[in-house]
């Protein structure tokens, strides 16, 4: 279960963008990075290197002998039907060594300003589709297409296709280039999105994310709304939007918020109470599962100023030896430079 805060064209900054990612503590995956591994320096994320479980973080499972299932068909989703075609030359994956790796939930392509994002769809283990597209290669695609106002393209090629995956909320867009207005769309399959157009994002709007869909106004999902009012707060304070390091230092602080809420404070639609309850703050901690094998591993913050300067932030909360760093910290000019 991860969760999302964000909002687009607010005051200073184009996109102010902060998640947590809530994964299996095991699970293979590496830091954030330039992918110039497979030809494309621009795109920087981490990448998930594990398997789909078909299991929650409580060990719930469709049958005690299978608790991981493979994706059978490692493909790219979004336009037509079928098995996607491989990238035309003119895009940085045609150059990749392993076109069947690199999934990722969340990154920013520092040349083309796309950014993109996806949170997995709370459901029963037991309506997992072994044979469903890999999720995290929605996030990859869009950040290694070429540079264009493709998002809406991308998101309505994506809805066409949704049923061909597994529960998913996705969120891709473009801070643009110079004095050109941000755009973000947002599509999911699952409850209402799953039969609703694409939602464009309002500008100046705040929204908050996590494994419901995206409603534009109240969510039941406590934790999203207590994000929101936090982040809302956040930018309200004329210090931190000043100071970017300071903003930052604060989206930080929100993102490790551990507020509980009572059992009637939680949705209603829930298939395991113990579940919900374990996971309800913002973030979580590992003891809260069982055998402290899930939580909340990484916060992420992305931020993109009106002068294009952008800031990328990972604080990994369980690091393993050898990975670096709890903390790191990347600063970008869109279209320009890096570091």
């Amino acid at each position: 279960m991860c969760i999302s805060f964000f909002v687009l064209a607010h005051k200073k900054y184009k996109l102010v963008l902060c998640l947590n990612r809530d994964e299996y503590l095991d699970r293979a995956a590496t830091r954030a990075h330039f992918w110039a591994e497979i030809g494309a320096p621009a795109v920087l994320a981490g990448t998930d290197e594990g398997r789909v479980k078909a299991q929650d973080s409580f060990g719930t499972a469709p049958s005690d002998d299978t608790p991981d299932i493979g994706v059978s068909t490692p493909r790219a989703g979004g336009g037509g039907g079928g098995e996607k075609p491989k990238p035309p030359p003119t895009t940085p994956a045609a150059a990749a060594a392993d076109r069947t790796r690199h999934g990722t939930w969340a990154g920013f392509n520092v040349s083309t300003g796309h950014f993109a994002f996806l949170t997995n769809f709370r459901e029963h283990p037991r309506l997992i589709n072994p044979d469903a597209l890999t999720r995290g290669y929605l996030v990859r695609d869009f950040l290694l297409a070429d540079g264009g106002d493709h998002a809406e393209a991308y998101v309505k090629a994506l809805h066409n296709d949704q049923l061909k995956y597994n529960g998913f909320n996705f969120v891709a867009g473009s801070v643009g280039a110079g004095d050109k207005k941000p755009e973000g769309w947002y599509c999911g399959n699952r409850g209402g999105a799953r039969d609703a157009p694409p939602m464009c994002l309002t500008p100046g709007v705040v929204y908050g994310l996590s494994n419901g869909v995206l409603v534009d106004g109240a969510s039941d999902w406590p934790k999203v709304e207590r994000g929101k009012r936090l982040l809302q707060e956040v930018l309200a304070e004329e210090e931190n939007t000043a100071n970017t390091h300071a903003l930052i230092t604060q989206l930080l602080t929100l993102l490790a918020d551990k507020t509980t809420y009572p059992d009637d404070a939680l949705p209603t639609n829930m298939y395991s109470h113990a579940l919900e309850q374990a996971l309800c703050p913002i973030c979580v901690d590992r003891e809260r599962t069982p055998n402290a094998q899930y939580g909340t591993r990484l916060h992420t913050v992305m931020l993109v100023d009106n002068e294009n300067h952008g800031w990328f932030v990972e604080v990994d909360r369980y690091p393993r030896p050898g990975t670096g760093p709890g903390r790191l910290d990347f600063e970008f000019v869109v279209g320009g430079s890096s570091k």
